[in-house]
């Protein structure tokens, strides 16, 4: 019970330890940050800026709140379609060049509440070149009250002092219903070399801790003659 004990506060320790060289952060705002939300829907045109984020140009996308569909967590998500199709939402952060980026994050589509659906597909992009690509295939079953949020990650190396991260709707069945998206957070991977040496702090701890409880002789097997 005690080697459980110690070997718990280990690992508590050596968590702690990782998630604080991962440096992670939500992106700030973040998608699921909408507070004192009072539309249902609220467009977001080409050049505007809302909740931290920009449309850079092209069609409208849509801040969507929680009173018309489940989100994934939070007050409301993004319908990356608006009214005239496929668009696109942004966000410029700092970053260190060469360090790598994970991005997670939720997605579904917007089911029309079961009339729209088909598959919704996105792009996940990094200083617009580097780019990863993802799909949301509906059931029959979706609705707004059922979205099946999905969990997406897109890993990513920055190669400046800032980033820019962009979702990019694909998705042309329906002008007015698009992939969404939700709930996205940044992490920073920790150096290799800073891994490594936390690795050799853990495992020498470890050796400590199970010397520590070996079992002692018994006392008379040290006195002579005994």
């Amino acid at each position: 019970m005690l080697h459980w004990v110690v070997m718990n506060r280990i690992a508590v320790v050596a968590f702690v330890g990782l998630s604080g060289l991962s440096s992670a952060q939500l992106i700030n705002p973040g998608l699921n940050m909408l507070p004192n939300e009072t539309q249902a829907v609220r467009p977001v045109f080409g050049g505007q800026t809302y909740n931290g984020w920009t449309n850079p140009g092209g069609p409208d996308i849509e801040f969507v709140s929680s009173s018309l569909w489940q989100t994934h967590e939070g007050n409301g998500a993004i319908d990356l379609n608006g009214v005239s199709g496929p668009g696109r939402l942004e966000q410029t952060f700092a970053t260190t060049a060469g360090t790598t980026y994970i991005v997670d994050f939720w997605y579904s589509g917007n089911n029309g509440n079961g009339t729209r659906l088909g598959t919704k597909s996105f792009n996940v992009l990094w200083d617009g070149g580097q780019t990863q690509g993802f799909v949301f295939v509906h059931q029959s079953t979706d609705t707004y009250s059922n979205m099946r949020w999905t969990q997406g990650t897109a890993t990513f190396v920055a190669t400046g002092s800032t980033s820019t991260l962009t979702f990019q709707g694909t998705s042309t069945q329906y002008n007015d219903a698009g992939a969404a998206i939700d709930d996205v957070t940044l992490t920073a991977v920790p150096e290799p070399a800073t891994l490594s040496a936390l690795g050799i702090f853990v495992a020498a701890v470890l050796r400590r801790s199970k010397s520590a409880e070996s079992p002692r002789a018994p006392i008379s097997a040290a006195l002579p003659g005994g």
